[in-house]
């Protein structure tokens, strides 16, 4: 390797444990430092490497929550907290108050990560789309290709779930007060919002209301022509060393 080469590379003294928690993160000292406003930027930087107390040559504890300083240390390398609450994804053990509370602690703006406070009904319309998606991802695995939902103004604990599966009148009830209000006021951005997230998936939103001056029901329907590939769901499973060929 060249000179040029050489000067490039990270020095080994600039290489850091983070032990949070019990949680060991390792990086170096010049992606802290890229964020000098924030507390490891500033503990890391230049000026106050000799008060610095660091044990087994380069490891410095902090008592805090590991798992959490995952995404601190996401912060510190993309620039971003890569969080999703969403329902479909893996579920986290990490709540969004935790990672506000970490955030707040190494001093990161929350302007600069985009987790500012939620307006309430903006964090209760992210469940209810939530809902939507766990909907369609339930109806999937037993077959179903559609999925109809009823939402009524004038009775708001009454709604209708088609197909009438167990499982999915129990995702669903919990909305049942506020399902006409959201497909009233953001149905056109649900739906679009659905269909970018599932492919082949359209939507069709139809306001039943018989009398101009009392809202009645609002309909929701959501279909998809996903087909079951069967050797694809058995290549895929814990059955696929039993596949007959």
């Amino acid at each position: 390797m060249n000179e040029e080469g050489k000067e490039q590379q990270p020095k080994a003294d600039e290489r850091i444990i983070l032990n949070v928690g019990g949680v060991k993160f390792e990086t170096y000292r010049s992606t802290l430092t890229a964020y000098p406003d924030t507390f490891l930027g500033t503990m890391f930087g230049d000026r106050n490497q000799s008060m610095l107390h660091p044990y087994n040559g380069n490891e410095y504890f902090f008592d805090r929550d590991g798992r959490v300083f995952h995404y601190i240390m996401q912060y510190y390398r993309t620039g971003k907290i890569m969080w999703k609450s969403h329902a479909n994804c893996c579920s986290s053990t990490v709540t969004r108050e935790e990672i506000l509370q970490e955030v707040d602690f190494f001093q990161i703006s929350r302007e600069d990560i985009g987790l500012r406070e939620q307006h309430p009904v903006a964090l209760m319309l992210d469940k209810f789309v939530e809902m939507l998606e766990t909907c369609v991802w339930q109806a999937m695995t037993v077959g179903e290709t559609i999925i109809e939902i009823i939402f009524a103004y004038n009775n708001k604990e009454v709604f209708e779930v088609s197909p009438d599966l167990n499982m999915l009148n129990d995702i669903v009830r919990p909305f049942a007060e506020c399902g006409y209000f959201f497909l009233s006021m953001f149905g056109r951005e649900i739906e679009q919002h659905l269909k970018t997230e599932f492919s082949g998936l359209s939507c069709g939103l139809v306001d039943k209301t018989e009398d101009f001056h009392k809202p009645g029901r609002i309909v929701l329907k959501i279909s998809w022509n996903t087909r079951i590939n069967r050797k694809q769901i058995l290549g895929e499973s814990c059955l696929a060393k039993h596949r007959l060929l």
